[in-house]
């Protein structure tokens, strides 16, 4: 995912939860945690959510990603 863009993903991820890696929010509801390769190349780059899985993700895409779990 790192050539695919995942790093702009994770950035979007850390400013919109406002957490850094391996840090949970303030509620206990998101711990941001980065992984190894999910083996979903074709689709990268990805995030996962609990078994939730979204491919081609854009860094704009993940406000609203992360709102489906509100």
């Amino acid at each position: 995912c790192h050539v695919a863009g995942g790093r702009e993903v994770f950035h979007a991820i850390k400013e919109t939860l406002g957490i850094a890696e391996d840090q949970t929010t303030p509620d206990g509801k998101w711990t941001l945690t980065m992984t190894s390769c999910l083996g979903v190349c074709g689709v990268g780059p990805v995030m996962m959510i609990d078994e939730d899985i979204f491919g081609n993700v854009d860094p704009k895409q993940v406000p609203s990603i992360l709102e489906r779990y509100k």
